[in-house]
């Protein structure tokens, strides 16, 4: 099943990314990673303390090094193209709580596998997400790898990675999936962005 959504016209797309340039310029996004901080300096771009200001000559040369598409690639090699015309849906970060035969429950481990089954058999869900539904059942040092283990069992689809502890957890969970995958030479993860204004 494909979808397709305009949400914007061309001109509205522009008027968002000239208004985009200008919150990036003048009100600047906080980044918590002295590395990050480094790189922005070493391209040009004004930091003060941990705030980064982009002026739009910095973010333009930055977008055109980007693809236009690229793929994504599940377990058994599948691919889901990312920036063609199709929508592609994702598993979404996760409830507390599940609503389950009237009522309102804590969620459980039962309710994270359901979550991973529903979105595995989805014609509409492309991409799956480990943190799909919050799993403080879980002791809190052993969350992460039981995200990823529990996932990997399920789920054939492409994957986001793990996020939660930083650089580290992502790196060790894009390991982890490559050695389970036996791909290290294709995605296989994606992650989301999300900026923090001063």
């Amino acid at each position: 099943m494909k979808f397709n959504l305009q949400f914007a016209t061309n001109q509205d797309v522009e008027y968002i990314h000239e208004l985009s340039l200008l919150l990036l310029k003048e009100v600047g996004t906080v980044f918590h990673s002295e590395k990050a901080l480094k790189v922005f300096k070493k391209h040009g771009a004004k930091v003060d303390g941990n705030v980064v200001y982009l002026g739009k000559n910095i973010v333009e040369k930055a977008i055109e090094t980007a693809p236009a598409t690229f793929s994504i690639y599940g377990r058994e090699g599948d691919e889901v193209n990312i920036g063609g015309q199709e929508l592609i849906g994702a598993q979404t970060y996760g409830p507390i709580h599940v609503y389950c035969e009237g009522r309102f429950e804590n969620s459980s481990h039962e309710h994270y596998v359901n979550f991973h089954k529903l979105a595995e058999t989805s014609d509409i869900v492309k991409i799956s997400n480990p943190m799909s539904i919050d799993v403080s059942f879980v002791e809190k040092t052993k969350r992460n790898m039981y995200r990823l283990g529990t996932t990997l069992k399920y789920c054939k689809k492409p994957l986001y990675g793990i996020v939660d502890g930083g650089m580290d957890a992502m790196e060790k969970s894009i390991d982890i999936m490559q050695e389970f995958y036996g791909i290290n030479n294709k995605i296989i993860s994606i992650g989301l962005v999300n900026t923090m204004g001063p």
